[in-house]
């Protein structure tokens, strides 16, 4: 599939890659990793060390199924990796693009092949996490439907660093309240 960019003559290409080929992904997590980190500080909270090979096997070692798929021309600009654990838990892993090309729809392009990918395997609540901080994200999320839930860990709430969101079922029915807490909803 190929998206043409309106403020660029040139196209940009989703491929879909095997997780043989997670190493592309290296630049693009790593600058996303500078980025949560930035919002931890800005937060307060020590920021999460961690280096590209732990989370490469991370997320080998969850993953039964996994969709790839990276966009870029010359080179990798964005990815969303998706993942389907052995519990027939859906979860949208991660999803990163370049600052210079966000808000240009790629994401929701690389976000909505990666939710028609699970509804190809009946993941009818699929999950994701993201930081607290990162309100960009949030909104995006909001406008798929997806709604943040309460996440208990055995930790402080101030050394919390993600949101759990899920997506509701159709036809599920889900408050319409916004609250203080890690609770923020919202109806498909």
């Amino acid at each position: 599939m190929t998206m043409s960019d309106n403020n660029d003559a040139s196209c940009l290409s989703i491929v879909n890659r095997s997780l043989i080929e997670i190493d592309c992904m290296q630049q693009c997590w790593e600058a996303l990793h500078v980025e949560h980190q930035a919002l931890d500080r800005l937060m307060g909270r020590i920021p999460v060390e961690k280096s590209w090979n732990q989370r490469r096997d991370d997320l080998i070692a969850k993953a039964d199924i996994v969709l790839f798929e990276t966009i870029g021309h010359s080179h990798v600009i964005g990815y969303c990796l998706t993942t389907i654990s052995s519990e027939c838990i859906g979860e949208i892993d991660s999803l990163y693009l370049s600052p210079e090309y966000r808000g240009r729809g790629y994401g929701r392009v690389l976000f909505q092949r990666s939710l028609s990918w699970l509804a190809q395997y009946g993941i009818t609540t699929p999950q994701l996490w993201v930081h607290p901080a990162n309100f960009a994200a949030i909104r995006f999320y909001w406008s798929f439907g997806f709604y943040t839930q309460p996440f208990m860990e055995r930790v402080p709430l101030e050394a919390q660093t993600s949101h759990v969101f899920h997506q509701e079922a159709a036809g599920q029915d889900v408050p319409s309240s916004i609250t203080s807490e890690p609770g923020i909803t919202g109806q498909l």
